[in-house]
């Protein structure tokens, strides 16, 4: 509806005087009272007329800082929420994740582990996966507290872990010496290729099935050995800032009615 009217400036016109003798005069209570009273079919156009907006430019620096990281927090967990559930949408196993942030990374000759955020008092407990934000495995839990837990990475010399190609079906265990991934076990004869991605298998019950964990890299074949020689790459280095996820509730693969 559009005002297009003489009468109706004039009144707007009044309006604001009678607002302005409402705060500068002693009686501006009364005043207050009668103008909202009389002209209250005008409704939003007086509110907006008597409520002041906030002008940007008398905001403070201080001001201006806390509204910028409260949105900056508020995209945060928007965007851990989108990956939890790109991760669990990928792998019909998971029913839970935790998100994690790193604390502190140890790396002490053999060893390579990481403590989180995260400990008992969420749902962690020893033996959980724990993923990047792409889903990928990059290590599993081995002890924790109330409040923190500590998790070995898949760079650690002591990993072992069933995993299986996802064109060839190659079943075989990942090792390392802490430079280099290894596939062992690799029949001679099989169809596996450089570049083919590898998942966990789900063999044993203690890890989901299907984790991307990295790709076939060097292929080696011998006429005098029954083995392959296959090594791994992976691109899940782990960084401070990293967004982690602990899985916490799956269902093992020998469980899985839906599996093939």
């Amino acid at each position: 509806m559009r005002f297009t009217s003489p009468t109706w400036f004039s009144s707007l016109i009044l309006v604001a005087i009678i607002f302005a003798i409402a705060n500068w005069t002693p009686i501006g209570g009364l005043v207050h009272d009668v103008a909202m009273e009389t002209f209250a079919p005008l409704g939003g156009s007086l509110s907006r007329l008597h409520t002041p907006t906030k002008d940007p430019r008398n905001m403070t620096t201080g001001n201006l800082t806390e509204s910028l990281i409260a949105v900056s927090k508020e995209n945060i967990d928007l965007r851990k929420r989108l990956q939890l559930q790109s991760i669990v949408a990928a792998s019909p196993e998971i029913n839970r994740l935790v998100a994690a942030r790193i604390i502190l990374r140890e790396r002490i000759n053999s060893k390579d582990e990481i403590i989180l955020d995260v400990g008992s008092n969420t749902g962690i407990s020893i033996g959980q996966p724990v993923l990047n934000s792409n889903g990928t495995l990059i290590g599993i839990t081995i002890n924790t507290t109330e409040t923190l837990s500590r998790v070995r990475l898949i760079s650690d010399v002591h990993t072992t872990i069933a995993v299986r190609t996802a064109v060839s079906n190659v079943e075989a265990l990942l090792t390392t010496d802490g430079d280099i991934f290894y596939l062992d076990y690799v029949p001679a004869e099989s169809d596996i290729y450089s570049g083919e991605l590898i998942l966990t298998s789900g063999l044993g019950g203690t890890l989901p099935h299907g984790l991307p964990i990295g790709l076939v890299d060097q292929l080696e074949r011998s006429e005098n050995s029954l083995l392959a020689s296959v090594t791994m790459i992976t691109e899940n280095t782990v960084q401070p800032s990293d967004n982690l996820f602990v899985v916490i509730d799956f269902v093992p693969w020998s469980q899985n009615s839906n599996r093939p």
